[in-house]
């Protein structure tokens, strides 16, 4: 099958990639999906191109349904990050009260000259 498909010029269709359709729960990309279904059905003797791309039209739109629900039931990204912690409140002192920086004023900048 992988052979097949690699023949189709399918991305991404190597035999793990094509086991793994078939035996995990996560939903494989819709054109491995696409490329297994038109390969496994022109296998069978007597079904008309026609019926082959129904049924592929089908099964996508099974595939687009199932992507949106999947992504119904992830949580939100940003809504699964913890929140930022409130500021503390400003009745103690912050660093810059406890430093002994000294101040400047302009009586003791010159005219013309800067900092």
């Amino acid at each position: 099958m992988a052979n097949a498909l690699a023949a189709r010029s399918v991305p991404d269709a190597s035999r793990t990639t094509i086991y793994n359709a078939f035996t995990h729960t996560r939903l494989p990309m819709a054109g491995l999906v696409d490329a297994l279904v038109v390969e496994l059905l022109s296998r069978i003797k007597g079904i008309p191109h026609e019926q082959i791309d129904s049924i592929s039209s089908t099964l996508n739109q099974l595939w687009i349904q199932a992507d949106d629900e999947d992504r119904a039931r992830q949580p939100d990204f940003a809504a699964s990050l913890p929140s930022t912690p409130p500021p503390p409140p400003m009745s103690e002192p912050s660093l810059f009260d406890l430093l002994p920086l000294p101040s400047f004023h302009r009586s003791h900048i010159g005219m013309g000259q800067s900092i």
